[in-house]
């Protein structure tokens, strides 16, 4: 029969090096701490790559996409209510990415120079955001590794 939904479910994310230092366990169960559950909320947006985007306001919200390439890029959205989120690609702390603008907008950011290899991207929830947004949400729209785009 045919599937009435979609829906991705994982079992771990194993980041290591973005634990707590006093934390030695590198599996993430379930989510950043490993012990609070959360659910992306998907909204329907013309402009959104597919039509769609997800976002999360939950303080230990994270999101990881496995590729393999040079290269690769996120597709958000920033908005007044979004805050900060931490980019890491394979464990490396690559920034902090400010998700907050004065209204609705579409933007991305490519990570290049990458070795030829299997990589996961790591975005979680930073926990800070502008004293102007209203809120802490952080937002996955696509990723697009060369000409292929892997959309919400």
């Amino acid at each position: 029969a045919a599937s009435s939904n979609s829906y991705v479910t994982h079992d771990c994310f194993l980041a290591k090096g973005i634990n707590d230092p006093s934390d030695p366990t590198p599996a993430l169960e379930n989510n950043y701490d490993g012990g609070t559950s959360y659910h992306w909320t998907t909204l329907n947006n013309a402009a959104a790559s597919g039509g769609n985007y997800c976002l999360n306001q939950a303080t230990s919200a994270a999101f990881a996409f496995g590729f393999s390439g040079t290269s690769v890029t996120w597709y958000y959205e920033t908005n007044a209510n979004c805050g900060m989120a931490n980019v890491y690609i394979d464990g490396v702390f690559e920034g902090k990415v400010d998700q907050y603008s004065t209204g609705s907008a579409f933007t991305s950011m490519t990570f290049d120079g990458l070795a030829d290899t299997s990589h996961i991207i790591f975005i979680d929830n930073s926990k800070t955001k502008r004293a102007a947004s209203s809120n802490s949400y952080i937002t996955i729209d696509a990723f697009q590794v060369g000409s292929t785009r892997y959309e919400n």
